[in-house]
C-alpha cells in the first residue's frame, strides 16, 4: 500500500494540464488570481512591510524576489515575506475542510522556487 506522501507526489508528477477538466482549469485560474491579488495587497500592510524588511536583512541572496518591492533575497526569504503578505489582510482563499488558506501557503513557495 502506497503511503499518502508518495501518492500525492505521484499524482503531481503524473498530472498534466491538458488532462484536467476545463471547469477545474478555470477555477484554478480564479484561485491563482485571487491569491495573487491578496498577496499584492498585503505587501502594503504593516506586517507585509515588516516581513519584507526582515527577509531583506536576514535572508541574504539573489535567488528570488519579494513582490512589489523587487528586493532580491534567498528563496526562503522571498517565500517568508510573500507568504506573510499573502495572508496579511485575511482575504486570501480558504477551505473549510482544512481550516486554512492553502493559496497563501503554496503560491509564495512556488514563485520563490521558480
Amino acid at each position: 500500500m502506497e503511503n499518502p506522501t508518495d501518492y500525492v507526489i505521484r499524482f503531481i508528477l503524473d498530472t498534466n494540464w491538458q488532462n484536467i477538466p476545463t471547469d477545474v482549469q478555470h477555477q484554478s485560474k480564479r484561485c491563482l488570481l485571487d491569491t495573487l491579488g491578496a498577496l499584492l495587497a498585503g505587501t502594503k500592510t504593516p506586517v507585509g512591510r515588516l516581513m519584507a524588511g526582515i527577509a531583506t536583512a536576514q535572508f541574504n541572496g539573489n535567488d528570488a524576489t519579494i513582490l512589489v518591492s523587487g528586493s532580491r533575497v534567498s528563496v526562503s526569504g522571498a517565500a517568508l515575506a510573500n507568504g506573510f503578505a499573502g495572508n496579511a489582510l485575511d482575504i486570501d482563499d480558504g477551505y473549510r475542510l482544512i481550516k486554512g488558506h492553502p493559496g497563501s501557503c503554496i503560491l509564495p513557495v512556488v514563485l520563490s522556487a521558480a
